[in-house]
């Protein structure tokens, strides 16, 4: 068989007692990976039903080369009492009652695994436990391969600890501790064909941070009949809600197409070519809508981004209709800080415009440095907006700022344009009014940035006030870092 072809060398013995359709046997098999000695029995009854029973003892069988899943585990040992029938009519069915004492998995030892379930082809159905210092839990219910497209999964599973730096699936930190309880009833594979439900509660991870808790997080997929599909999400930090008709596999590749049909950016298909191999196979419309709103996001931006804070009640509302290339989207925040920084009644709108794509970022309040009770000096921007148009293959950028205050001491208006090329891009500044301080600030007319092999041009970018001018104009590398 082509699973055994590791099996390159080995010797067997055989003892066998009875006659073909009864008997008793003895089976000691030493190879290259790894040693099998069993006792199995074989019983035919009168209705042609064929039962094999028996114990059986495995040594440091590499599973890993037989199953072609190397990196993932490698040889075990185990010792179960296993029944296998095969009936006259219907499927074969196999029972196992047993541990496994010692396995490889992902470069790790785990000494304990307890199985006791019944495997009837490519269904399991039972229960697993493991008792090791790097992972501990418990698993009961059911896993169907049958249909491989389509796998069906009716299982409960807690984890009273899973030590992920241990397992070598986290590497960024020597603590990475996880204890959760799952309750999962899906049908599919890729997450195009999934379907059902999944919840999650008491979920605890450890890192050399801190601790970070979850208590509930309850997804469900269901195809419906009148809007094709419908994801709803619910936890502690986000209420999500999806419906329409989605493909998850290929919505990177439709956005992409979608910014493509205002600005064609020659560079980033040059740099995604497997990316765009990649979409050849998996291309399918998008006519979905999305909302989401968020709620005390604290524990998940301390674990994510400790220097985030997103207010209470921000949402994310949108639609996509990639047929007709349509993406409008809102997203409104009453306050967003990171680090020193504070940003208040933030908006972000993306509509579309005339022969084009329009998208302005709004925010009453830029602070980077707010009073003290020893300085009271504030330094911020007042209505700052900076809109987007995306149209005939040029991104068109209008940035500008005014102060709250009825007497104008900061305020700004800057134009400019960029086009790209196979090269790179270029950029110039059409239009730049500045009042810093009550200061009048202009822009050479003549100003040209151009990025290209590898370099930044910059061409009379020169800012003008009375005497005083602020220029640059020369070549600056890019480096990797």
């Amino acid at each position: 068989p082509e699973s055994l072809k590791p099996m390159t060398r080995g010797s067997l013995r055989l003892d066998f007692n009875g006659s073909y359709v009864n008997f008793d046997s003895k089976i000691d098999l030493k190879s290259n990976i790894g040693n099998v000695n069993a006792n199995i029995g074989r019983v035919c009854d009168e209705d042609g039903n064929n039962k094999f029973a028996g114990f059986v003892n495995v040594e440091r069988v590499d599973v890993g080369k037989l199953a072609n899943i190397e990196k993932t585990v490698g040889a075990l040992d185990l010792a179960a009492n296993v029944s296998m029938n095969f009936p006259k009519k219907g499927k074969a069915k196999f029972d196992v009652d047993g541990n496994v004492y010692r396995v490889d998995l992902l470069g790790n030892f785990i000494d304990r695994i307890k199985v006791d379930g019944s495997l009837n082809e490519d269904r399991f159905n039972g229960k697993l436990s493991v008792f090791d210092n790097d992972l501990d839990l418990d698993f009961v219910g059911l896993i169907d391969f049958e249909n491989r497209k389509k796998p069906k999964s009716d299982f409960t599973a807690v984890i009273r600890n899973a030590d992920l730096a241990g397992l070598n699936i986290l590497k960024n930190d020597s603590i990475s501790n996880l204890s959760t309880h799952l309750t999962v009833k899906m049908t599919g594979f890729d997450i195009d064909d999934l379907e059902g439900t999944l919840n999650i509660t008491n979920t605890l991870f450890k890192n050399s941070r801190g601790e970070y808790a979850m208590d509930n997080f309850t997804a469900s997929i269901v195809n419906d009949n009148l809007i094709m599909r419908r994801i709803n999400m619910d936890c502690d930090f986000f209420n999500l809600e999806m419906a329409g008709q989605m493909n998850l596999n290929s919505l990177p590749n439709s956005l992409k197409e979608h910014f493509d049909y205002y600005v064609e950016v020659p560079l980033w298909d040059q740099q995604l070519e497997k990316f765009m191999n990649y979409r050849v196979k998996h291309n399918a419309d998008q006519d979905f809508y999305m909302n989401m709103t968020l709620k005390d996001t604290h524990e998940l931006t301390r674990l994510l981004l400790p220097d985030l804070t997103v207010a209470k009640n921000t949402t994310l509302n949108g639609t996509f209709t990639s047929r007709s290339h349509l993406l409008n989207f809102t997203m409104r925040s009453k306050q967003i800080d990171y680090g020193s920084v504070r940003l208040e009644n933030v908006e972000l709108k993306k509509h579309p415009a005339i022969d084009g794509s329009s998208s302005t970022l709004s925010i009453n309040k830029i602070v980077w440095r707010d009073s003290t009770s020893v300085d009271t000096t504030v330094f911020g921007l007042d209505r700052f907006t900076y809109d987007v148009l995306l149209k005939n293959d040029t991104i068109f950028n209008s940035l500008s700022w005014n102060d709250l205050s009825d007497a104008d001491h900061n305020k700004a208006l800057v134009n400019g344009c960029c086009v790209p090329n196979d090269l790179g891009a270029s950029f110039w500044i059409r239009q730049a009014d500045l009042t810093i301080n009550d200061s009048v600030w202009c822009i050479n007319p003549k100003n040209y940035i151009e990025m290209a092999n590898k370099r930044i041009k910059i061409s009379n970018l020169e800012f003008c006030h009375n005497q005083q001018r602020v220029m640059a104009d020369g070549v600056v590398p890019k480096t990797d870092g």
